[in-house]
């Protein structure tokens, strides 16, 4: 309850915010007045062509059930960032203890961006909660529940229909995974079963909106809002160095580094030394981490060999 009422919070009596949350709840309204579902529109007439339908059609729902409001602007964005933190959750209980998942779901709560952008009318949550769910499918799969691909193929689809290219994530991650672990056939079969279903997702309204707006459907959604973005010419991070999303995750939290230090140890752990002990693989990984310093080669070749064989002892004893 205590997290539901942090989410929450005076949800319903701050205004939304001047420009996309204002401009987001706009678009969704123009929805129940005119009643056009497939074709979006700016409040001038202008047709909205900047973003996927997905989140601005749950909102109109809303819109309609609730009535217009900054609440019912913002519950999808708050039942999201909920989503997530469960998702979160369930996914480290894959790997790990309960009291271990309860604390990966507090280290998500450590970021204060993550429960202020669940509280706004803005896409970065309903995406982020898409993006977890479908990763957390992804692995319940690989445990033997192999309708579950179906699960992940459709809500990496409704990914990709909240804000385009982003939802896309989960895709390059799971296809990583299996060049990396290359597991049996069948997991691969369920995973490609999973892929051919997404455009099914995705693909009719992308083709109706270039069936009827033609080339400034291409021109505004696929080369200005998609390309532009990639590319940095466009946006908030518009002119900033390749290193803008580090030093904007070390604004938003001062112990980015440890997480980022856990993730990169228990990747290789994942891949390289996955018979290893955590601890034990956390040494082999420094010892890695040592060979790209300016030390003298022979001294690293000992360094790893004295690792290797302390891993070898210790691991007997875990």
């Amino acid at each position: 309850m205590g997290v539901v009422s942090l989410f929450t919070s005076g949800i319903a009596a701050r205004p939304l915010d001047a420009f996309d949350d204002a401009s987001y709840a706009d678009v969704a309204k123009n929805v129940v007045k005119t009643g056009e579902w497939l074709n979006l529109y700016w409040l001038n007439g202008f047709p909205f062509l900047e973003k996927p339908p997905l989140q601005f059609w749950i909102m109109a729902l809303l819109f309609k059930s609730f009535g217009i409001s900054e609440l019912s602007a913002r519950l999808f964005s708050v039942f999201c960032g909920i989503g997530t933190l469960l998702a979160v959750m369930l996914l480290a209980r894959r790997f790990l203890s309960w009291p271990a998942s309860c604390l990966a779901g507090l280290a998500l709560l450590c970021f204060p961006a993550f429960y202020e952008y669940s509280s706004r009318a803005m896409l970065d949550i309903p995406v982020t909660f898409l993006i977890t769910l479908s990763i957390l499918f992804f692995h319940q799969a690989l445990d033997g529940k192999r309708h579950l691909h179906l699960f992940y193929g459709i809500t990496l689809g409704l990914a990709v229909l909240t804000k385009s290219i982003v939802g896309l994530v989960p895709f390059i991650a799971s296809a990583l995974f299996l060049l990396l672990k290359r597991p049996d056939k069948d997991v691969v079969k369920g995973w490609l079963l999973a892929m051919s279903r997404r455009p099914f997702v995705v693909l009719p309204w992308h083709l109706y909106e270039w069936i009827h707006h033609g080339d400034l459907f291409l021109r505004e959604y696929f080369l200005y809002h998609v390309i532009q973005r990639m590319t940095g010419d466009l946006g908030y991070h518009s002119g900033k160095p390749a290193w803008f999303y580090l030093t904007e995750l070390s604004q938003a939290n001062p112990f980015w580094i440890f997480i980022v230090l856990a993730i990169a140890v228990v990747l290789i752990r994942a891949v390289c030394y996955r018979d290893l002990p955590l601890p034990v693989a956390a040494g082999v990984d420094g010892c890695h981490l040592c060979s790209y310093q300016r030390v003298h080669r022979k001294a690293v070749l000992v360094c790893r060999a004295a690792v290797r064989a302390l891993c070898a002892v210790i691991s007997r004893h875990f």
